[in-house]
């Protein structure tokens, strides 16, 4: 017997080929909804966000940085300097101790002329109209106690008689 085969084997060909167009162009359609909406969304989202906003006082706090740039060096190079003039005011000798301990010295009479400073050593030049003052000074300044006045050696450099107004003046050299 021979098999007759009442549909044509084109035809099922046909219909499974036009069932995988339809099922791809539904997918393809789908596709393309899902591609839509998710730039849809994604285009709200972006105008919602703060973003751009951001970006706008990020563009503005760098333009405002940019001017004050040399204002932050300027301050930054004024306080590496106090931080240094900080420093030698530590470290350096207190003159203006020195000159009130040797004020507080110095008896009724007599005057401080000059007042000289070369590294650790204070010249000082004091006149008198009378001798005995000027010894009594002398006493006195030998006589102190070296650690309260922070005179740690004194040496008499010279002394001057003027003999045109009868004053008397003598130079110390003391170590700090």
């Amino acid at each position: 017997m021979n098999n007759i085969n009442l549909l044509d084997y084109k035809s099922k060909i046909n219909v499974s080929k036009h069932r995988n167009n339809s099922s791809l162009r539904i997918i393809a359609v789908g596709l393309l909804f899902l591609v839509s909406a998710a730039s849809i969304v994604l285009f709200i989202l972006i105008s919602l966000s703060p973003l751009p906003e951001l970006s706008k006082q990020k563009k503005a706090a760098e333009f405002n940085l940019s001017l004050s740039s040399s204002e932050i060096v300027k301050l930054g190079l004024v306080n590496d300097r106090i931080q240094i003039i900080n420093n030698i005011l530590k470290n350096r000798p207190q003159y203006d101790q020195f000159l009130n301990n040797l004020q507080s010295l110095l008896p009724s009479g007599v005057a401080i002329d000059s007042f000289k400073v070369e590294g650790d050593i204070l010249n000082v030049t004091v006149s008198s109209m009378s001798l005995f003052n000027i010894n009594q000074f002398l006493d006195t300044i030998q006589n102190a106690d070296k650690s309260q006045n922070g005179f740690s050696n004194i040496l008499l450099s010279n002394l001057k008689i003027d003999k045109s107004d009868n004053s008397f003046s003598v130079t110390l050299m003391i170590s700090i």
